[in-house]
């Protein structure tokens, strides 16, 4: 795993395709910038993980996230006050 403060991705933010594959953003600041595929995409029982930040529609046909029927999404962002 590679930690990272923030990253701004212009296009597909997270991608995981296949049982074992991950893909996830956890600064709870990220921006995706999403193109027409999607935000963050999970296939064949990929799973993809957004903590937080931000997804951006950039075109008319752009989507904010796709995963297919094996493939998992989370969007999570936990708060402590």
């Amino acid at each position: 795993m590679i930690s990272i403060e923030k990253v701004t991705i212009n296009g597909i933010g997270a991608f995981a395709k296949g049982t074992d594959s991950k893909a996830q953003l956890l600064s709870g600041t990220d921006e995706i910038n999403a193109g027409v595929v999607g935000g963050m995409v999970a296939t064949e029982g990929g799973y993809a993980r957004l903590n937080g930040g931000t997804i951006r529609i950039t075109k008319d046909n752009s989507r904010l996230f796709y995963a297919d029927a094996t493939g998992k999404i989370d969007f999570y962002k936990n708060y402590y006050y």
